[in-house]
């Protein structure tokens, strides 16, 4: 019985002395102290060169190409860096393209955020150019406030803030400083 005992405890120590040295060379363990090494220990998942679409209720709201995307380990956010390009919809609509170094999309609420500049373009309205770019989802609305350059139709418009509803299509700007040439309807 003694034998018995001692050769259960021996194989007991070779198994875990055999399992915890496949554990130190584990790859994914290999790549956790990579990246933890490199300051991303918030880091689930990394795209280069990839398209992320964002979808609300079934439908899609957005779609960026970057040249890279960060997924973060809670995924509460996605953070697109370097050139990146997109579109905002309504629907299937376009409402709006962006363009911008950085932008970050909360998973939870379905909004973007551009915490630098953004050069955006409205189909049928105004470009602009504009810093601390938000886009609310849910109610299609585009809110700048870290100022604008835009240009709309015949004129140019500097503002400290702007809020476009990209539905309606109806502007606000706040502190303007512009020329903006006034045309009368030919109805």
């Amino acid at each position: 019985m003694k034998r018995l005992l001692l050769r259960l405890g021996g194989l007991a120590l070779i198994i875990g002395a055999i399992w915890v040295s496949l554990r130190s060379v584990n790859p994914v363990e290999a790549l956790k102290s990579e990246v933890a090494k490199n300051g991303l220990p918030g880091l689930a998942i990394q795209f280069n060169d990839a398209k992320l679409v964002g979808w609300s209720a079934g439908k899609r709201v957005w779609q960026i190409d970057s040249k890279k995307i960060d997924i973060e380990n809670n995924r509460q956010r996605a953070i697109f860096e370097g050139d990146a390009r997109g579109e905002l919809m309504s629907g299937d609509r376009k409402i709006a393209s962006i363009h911008t170094d950085k932008a970050i999309f909360n998973l939870a609420s379905k909004d973007l955020f551009v915490p630098g500049i953004a050069d955006v373009s409205i189909p049928n309205g105004p470009s602009l150019r504009a810093g601390k770019v938000y886009f609310n989802s849910a109610a299609s609305k585009l809110v700048c406030e870290g100022g604008m350059d835009a240009s709309l139709g015949a004129g140019t418009v500097h503002g400290q803030k702007m809020t476009i509803d990209l539905i309606n299509k109806d502007v606000t700007i706040s502190k303007v400083v512009g020329k903006v040439r006034l045309e009368e309807n030919g109805d």
